[in-house]
């Protein structure tokens, strides 16, 4: 499962940072959640049945779909085919993620929002 912190909408928050906080399963975070990315993929090793670097970020591609694993679109090397497109009618949520209907990976680089206490998000009540 990829670890991390989602938009309302479904897509993960990713970053190409070097600052990786901290791992989740072998998978490098920041300190918001978001899961830090490269597209480089020498040097890189399996954790967490995803290709990530030696330094934790997952390796990601928007290249061509070779295979599908878990339900989620690969590339020739065993990286994570992405989108960039905003979530649609047709993209549904598999192992926690939300994919597209060619089983590519929703993401975003939007940068998200720390909490700041027991009620954000919360201000309007739950109904």
């Amino acid at each position: 499962m990829i670890p991390g912190t989602q938009k309302a909408t479904g897509e993960l928050y990713v970053t190409d940072t070097d600052d990786v906080g901290f791992s989740s399963g072998g998978i490098g975070m920041t300190a918001n959640g978001a899961v830090c990315v490269t597209t480089t993929l020498t040097d890189s090793d399996f954790a967490n049945g995803f290709l990530v670097s030696s330094t934790g970020k997952l390796c990601i591609s928007s290249g061509a779909i070779k295979e599908l694993k878990d339900g989620i679109a690969r590339g020739n090397d065993g990286e994570v085919i992405v989108t960039y497109e905003a979530s649609s009618s047709t993209s549904i949520f598999v192992n926690r993620v939300l994919v597209s209907s060619e089983m590519k990976l929703h993401v975003t680089v939007d940068v998200p929002s720390y909490f700041t206490s027991f009620n954000d998000g919360f201000s309007n009540g739950f109904g």
